[in-house]
Parts: structure tokens; sequence; C-alpha cells
């Protein structure tokens, strides 16, 4: 049965390649899909992927001030009236949402038409988009046993979806670096780049052992104002170093790393899972409800990773922490087996059942659906 299906997703990175993950995979089942997202999120869908995309007004309604959240709530509405046109044109047998709040207008709507509605939640912590929608949605679907959201009385644990050459990874075995050979150091801040890591992992380069930093080689994704300056600084350290705000050949850089500095998002974490590379996590402070923080501890507590907190640590403390793993191949290849064990290479088929199966009316998300009463 060949059916027409809407995927919502926020416009950064962490929740459009999910989402297009699980769209590439339904397309490949025979399926209509369109994906439906804010500007910003229209602009990176359009770089990274084929399938169709419309753009929906979205803002965030936790404004600080009064008029900060009549506004949002304005634009939140408008969303809401594009989104009932698009559904009335597209006419969907499903809806299923990848969070943030994007997503609100045109799940909340297909919701008041009696839309089924599977919700994704990537994170550790339930997002807030998802928490305002999961109650009315037929089906929450989680990455991390850990994410129990109560609102929901059916769930099913299937992972973050990661893109098809990622996935690829999962038969690439883990080589740790050899005694005198290269060291390969990612650094990943995210879709939108970290803006902290432009200077933080240069000067903790500066503070490295001159015969580990002479056998140093960097790849590092930056924002791209800190690019020129980020280079510069690895050259002035006779290291060599590609930086770049966005790599299209993620997969080639991962399967070749030594060792991954990075943010904590729930896209990243799978990333790491599925390539089995282990990772320093350096989670984002400012993430709602400290998200990032439980995704990391996920992985720290599987043995998978270490965590380092950006407000605790400087460039002195996080160079002897790098140095300390990179002249360790035993360590790191320990954590690289034990954050294998986390992936779950097969998360876009597990969701594309479950959306066909909403689509089919069974009533059922998958066939291992777990019920739980609210």
């Amino acid at each position: 049965m060949n059916v027409r299906i809407m995927i919502a997703a926020g416009g950064t990175g962490g929740h459009l390649i999910p989402a297009l993950a699980v769209a590439g995979e339904l397309v490949r089942r025979g399926h209509a899909v369109t994906a439906v997202t804010d500007r910003r999120g229209a602009l990176l869908a359009r770089r990274i992927s084929d399938i169709p995309v419309r753009e929906v007004k979205a803002a965030s309604p936790s404004g600080r001030t009064v008029a900060g959240k009549v506004a949002a709530g304005i634009t939140m509405l408008a969303g809401c009236a594009g989104a009932l046109r698009l559904i009335h044109a597209v006419r969907p047998a499903v809806m299923a949402g990848f969070g943030g709040y994007p997503t609100i207008p045109p799940l909340a709507t297909a919701q008041l038409l009696g839309v089924p509605v599977l919700v994704h939640e990537q994170n550790a912590v339930l997002g807030r988009a998802n928490r305002f929608l999961a109650p009315r949605a037929r089906v929450v679907a989680t990455s991390f046993d850990q994410t129990r959201p109560a609102v929901a009385r059916r769930t099913l644990t299937v992972g973050v979806p990661v893109r098809d050459t990622i996935a690829a990874l999962r038969h690439v075995e883990y080589q740790p670096p050899e005694p005198e050979g290269d060291v390969n150091l990612l650094v990943v801040g995210g879709s939108q780049g970290a803006g902290i890591f432009g200077s933080l992992l240069p000067d903790a380069g500066q503070c490295l052992d001159g015969a580990l930093l002479r056998r140093l080689r960097v790849v590092q994704q930056c924002r791209e104002e800190d690019v020129g300056r980020t280079a510069a600084a690895w050259r002035d350290l006779g290291v060599t170093a590609t930086v770049a705000p966005f790599f299209e050949a993620m997969a080639g850089h991962l399967a070749h790393a030594h060792l991954v500095v990075a943010r904590a998002g729930a896209s990243t974490i799978a990333e790491l899972a599925v390539s089995g590379r282990p990772s320093v996590l350096i989670p984002f402070p400012g993430a709602a409800d400290d998200h990032q923080r439980a995704n990391a501890n996920v992985v720290v507590s599987a043995g998978g990773g270490w965590l380092v907190d950006e407000r605790e640590t400087d460039a002195r403390s996080l160079a002897a922490h790098l140095e300390s793993l990179l002249t360790s191949p035993v360590e790191l290849a320990r954590a690289a087996g034990n954050v294998r064990r986390l992936a779950r290479a097969d998360a876009a088929a597990a969701l594309a059942e479950a959306i066909e199966n909403l689509a089919a009316g069974n009533g059922r998300a998958c066939r291992v659906l777990k019920e739980q009463e609210a």
C-alpha cells in the first residue's frame, strides 16, 4: 500500500537529519513523502536531500517578554493556517514529527483534523514541542530506553535514524592510533557550530606535548565566521587541519577519526554509536532542560565516551584529558566497542514500519510496540 506521508521537523540538523533519513526510507518503500519545516530548515533540507520540502511559519513560544510571546503566538496561528492549507492539499494518511517548535503548527493541526500522528523524540529528555504534542499522538517513539514519556499510552524505543552513509560505518572496524602514526581528531560542533570550539580546541593544542602535536591531524567543523581564525590557529601550531562549517563527507571523517570532540546532540550520539567512535562530549550548557547532558550521560554510563563540562574546563585541562586519551589506544578501543553497543542502525526502518502501520490503521506502531498506561 503506497500512501502519502508528511514528515515535520525543526530547523536544525539534529531534527532534520533523522527526519530526512526516515523520509528516504519511506520513499524507497514506494510512499509519497513531503517534508515540512521552517525557512531555516528548508534551506538545510534542500541542501542534503531530494525530498520535497514545504515551509510553515513558526516561532519559539518561550520568549521572555509579553510582546515576544504575543508575537510568537500570532506567528504560530499563521503557521497553523498554512499547515491547514497544506494538509488539505496533500491529504496525508499519517503525519510524523521529529521535534522542534516548527512541528507544532502542522502536527497540532493534523491532530485536530484526525490525521494519525507519530512523534519521535531524539533526546534522552522529552523536548518542549514534543511534550505539548505527545498527549494527543497515537505513538511516541524514543531514542533511548531512559526516555519514558508518561504522557504517552504507546511508546516505542527505536533509536535515532542516521544517514545511509553513516549507517554503513557499522561494518567499519575502529582502529586506534599506531604508536608513531598520525592521530586523527574530529571536532564537531553540531549543525550550527559551537563558537567556543573554534578557540578552545586550538588553545588546547598549544598545551599538548610536542611529539603528540606533530602527529596530530584535525578535521574541525565550526561556524562560518570562525573558519578563517580557527584554521589559522591550527596552522600556526604546525598542525594539518581541515576546517569548514559543514562536511558533506562526514562518514569519511568519522571512519578515520581516532577520537571525536563534539556537542552531545542526539544525532551526534547516534552517529558516534553506529560508527563506533570514542568521544569527548562537551554538552551545550544552554540546551533546553539540559538535554545534551542527559544524552552524554547515556554514552558515559555505557563506557563509550567522556563528559567535559564547558563551564568547568579550560584549554590546559582539556589538553591534559585529550593527551591522556590519545596516548592510550587500549582505552580508546574499549570505548569504541562500548559505544557501539548503543547503536540502532535500523532506526529508520523501524520508524518507517511504525508509520506504515499507523497509515494502515491497524492500531499498532509495529510488532514490538509496547503499550504503557499513562
